[in-house]
């Protein structure tokens, strides 16, 4: 699965800390299914994808995934990952100066993930 960066992202960044940057208006309705958050963080959402690899891609610029929220899910989510012995199956990429985009970088990772992951 890949989250978080460009026109792939999925659930990206904190809901609270969304409100704190003012941008929860960046999400569309797949970051409000009915109830969840109110049950549930967005690290435990991404963390029962764990132990399947998962590729985050994410500009710091990026409005929609705050940079600081994004360290916040890396930190709790990579926890989860390496609890199960699987840190390597969890990556977490940051992009200085980048905004919402799907940079050639970005690309070449994600082409480098898949070809490990999805043999």
């Amino acid at each position: 699965m890949v989250g978080c960066g460009g026109r792939s992202h999925q659930y990206c960044g904190r809901y609270q800390n969304l409100i704190a940057h003012g941008q929860l208006r960046q999400h569309g309705v797949y970051y409000f299914v009915d109830g969840l958050l109110r049950e549930f963080d967005t690290e435990a959402v991404l963390a029962l994808i764990a132990p399947r690899p998962y590729l985050a891609l994410t500009g710091d610029l990026d409005a929609g995934s705050p940079a600081d929220g994004i360290r916040i899910l890396e930190d709790r989510v990579g926890g989860v990952y390496a609890a199960l012995g699987a840190r390597d199956r969890f990556k977490s990429i940051v992009y200085p100066g980048t905004g919402h985009d799907f940079t050639p970088d970005m690309r070449r990772e994600m082409l480098d993930w898949f070809a490990r992951w999805l043999q």
